[in-house]
């Protein structure tokens, strides 16, 4: 590849583990990175069945891992699936920094030992730095290596790949130029039953989310979840890779992505994710799923439907201001404000409340920092991308966060969901149920490129 700035990455800034990839011999169609942390080896059988590649075989590489904090069972659970990949795959071969390769039915398995508490991951960075090892020994070995799909692929141990995985995204020629990342689509499965209802109600608050982003024209309308994410191996290396966190290292790399290139929505058959209770990370699906069941379904978790109404009039706010130097307090004049405080009916939802929005803005202390952000960009676009390079996806989660704080009290799932829904004018008859409307919903509208790169005076 020859990118300088790939090579300074791998210089500077990726883990040791990386070396890794200039040991690894032998042509690849693709390469997929997996962190693993107290798995059960039954998602090995899954493991047997991964898709190939048409370009050539798979180089999986799966980061085993515990923290410092793990408790014994965690080592104890991961040596029995390190034990289930020597059944299936054979004993391996030794490799640098504790790691050893199998051949495998889809082509070669690496595997690295993070778990031993000599090597236990630092208890603050867990999932995202192994996922940051598999990703820097993937992107070593695009580097110094010979792999054909110009993507490094993430996902997770239970994830089911479907057969077309690997030809979704373009490997040569215009359709790739511009783009960071991708995000595939994907859906929860398991048994009926509780669990299964609760992760399907934390589905609707994931799909609900990019809805109402998108519904208010925000750049960053699109699902942050790890094991469903491909990323271009410049960009990747243009970001320092994967932050080290442990959890929502998905959404913060892909708010940085979203800044060097555009941010491709796929669509076609869907990852399956396991519908379960987990522990693993402090907040994600397992989590979410757990205190679901502890608190019932009950309670109102999704953002008032009004929210999206306000993050609109700043996203309307911030393109006034940045193409047209409008004025920061402009927004107060936009029509979802209504002075005659007309009541609300079907078609036309209630005013907003300016001294809300007012407030939060406030808080955020964006005018001195939308000055900031475009001061030094010449020209409508440029500073277009650079309002949004400071008022990202991070900032606009904290203002969602603060009209909520402020009064925007959340609501039901189905009492939300379904107003999103019926204000989209997307069906002319009621879906099968919240979750299957805001899925055909969502492929309906939110497939495609995306990002403020993309954005245009």
């Amino acid at each position: 590849m020859g990118s300088q700035t790939v090579i300074k990455y791998l210089a500077k800034h990726a883990e040791p583990e990386a070396e890794i990839g200039r040991s690894l011999t032998g042509s690849f169609g693709a390469v997929l990175g997996i962190p693993v942390y107290d798995e059960p080896a039954a998602h090995l059988k899954t493991w047997v069945a991964m898709p190939r590649p048409e370009q050539g075989p798979l180089l999986l590489i799966a980061a085993l891992n515990a923290r410092t904090d793990s408790a014994p069972e965690v080592h104890a659970h991961n040596e029995v699936w390190l034990a289930g990949v020597r059944a299936l795959f054979g004993e391996g071969v030794a490799l640098p920094h504790h790691s050893h390769q199998f051949t495998a039915p889809f082509g070669t398995l690496v595997v690295v030992c993070r778990s031993a508490p000599s090597r236990a991951l630092p208890r603050k960075k867990g999932v995202g730095l192994a996922r940051k090892i598999a990703g820097d020994i993937a992107l070593s070995t695009h580097e110094y290596g010979d792999i054909a799909h110009p993507w490094l692929y993430c996902t997770d141990a239970d994830a089911v790949l479907p057969a077309d995985y690997f030809e979704r995204l373009p490997v040569s020629g215009p359709q790739i130029r511009g783009l960071a990342a991708a995000t595939y689509p994907f859906d929860h499965r398991g048994p009926p039953g509780a669990v299964a209802d609760a992760t399907a109600d934390y589905e609707c608050w994931l799909r609900y989310q990019v809805l109402g982003l998108a519904s208010a024209g925000s750049p960053f309308a699109m699902q942050t979840i790890g094991s469903t994410i491909a990323v271009a191996p410049e960009s990747y290396a243009a970001v320092r890779g994967w932050p080290r966190r442990h959890g929502a290292e998905d959404f913060y790399l892909l708010n940085k992505l979203a800044k060097v290139g555009a941010i491709r929505r796929l669509g076609g058959a869907p990852i399956g994710l396991t519908a379960r209770v987990s522990r693993r990370i402090p907040f994600g699906t397992g989590p979410a799923t757990a205190k679901r069941l502890e608190e019932g379904l009950a309670v109102p978790r999704l953002y008032h439907p009004d929210t999206y109404r306000y993050v609109g009039v700043w996203m309307r706010q911030l393109r006034a201001f940045a193409v047209d130097n409008a004025p920061l307090d402009a927004w107060r004049n936009d029509p979802a404000f209504d002075p005659a405080g007309q009541p609300a009916t079907e078609d036309a939802p209630a005013p907003l409340n300016r001294q809300l929005l007012q407030t939060v803005l406030d808080e955020l202390d964006v005018d001195s920092r939308a000055q900031a952000a475009v001061q030094h960009a010449k020209g409508p676009r440029a500073r277009l991308r650079q309002v949004h390079g400071w008022f990202d996806a991070l900032l606009t989660l904290k203002l969602i966060h603060g009209l909520r704080d402020h009064g925007l009290g959340p609501q039901l799932t189905a009492v939300a969901a379904d107003e999103l829904v019926r204000r989209s004018g997307h069906f002319t008859e009621r879906p099968a149920s919240t979750l299957a409307g805001l899925r055909t919903l969502e492929t309906a509208t939110c497939l495609g490129d995306v990002g403020p790169v993309l954005l245009r005076p």
